[in-house]
């Protein structure tokens, strides 16, 4: 299959955008699931979320 030329400027795009450490962590953490946070009734701003790693 031949990606449509959007289709190439779309993945050259998203390419570039995955050089940025920002974006780049931002996607992977979606992809973890590490922007899911479930409610336990508590206001700490970890309580409910995945323990982060560095």
């Amino acid at each position: 299959m031949r990606p449509a030329p959007r289709t190439r400027a779309l993945w050259e795009m998203l390419s570039d955008l995955m050089d940025l450490d920002y974006a780049h962590r931002y996607i992977a953490d979606m992809l973890d699931g590490m922007d899911v946070r479930y409610e336990l009734g508590d206001d700490h701003r970890l309580a409910g979320t995945l323990c982060p790693y560095m």
